[in-house]
């Protein structure tokens, strides 16, 4: 059995910037995650795949998608990284 997709998405709810994952077609918010980089990140430090770190990190309450693409609350695919 193949594994299933991974997809991520930074979107604005509620004023605050948050990551969604969409694992079988099923939407949800990933717990504590504000950026998509932040979270690749954390899963460089810990030694394992974004999927795992996804997974580590949990996840909130389902979302839908669709409807924040048409509110406009989706977010470009990544955000610019300030210098250090």
């Amino acid at each position: 059995m193949a594994p299933s997709s991974l997809r991520l998405a930074q979107v604005k709810q509620d004023g605050q910037r948050k990551v969604v994952a969409t694992i079988d077609g099923v939407s949800r918010i990933v717990a504590g995650a504000t950026t998509v980089h932040a979270l690749a990140l954390a899963a460089i430090a810990a030694g394992r795949t974004l999927r795992a770190e996804v997974e580590a990190q949990g996840f909130g309450a389902t979302f839908d998608l669709k409807a924040a693409l048409a509110a406009g609350q989706v977010l470009a695919p990544t955000t610019p990284i300030p210098p250090m």
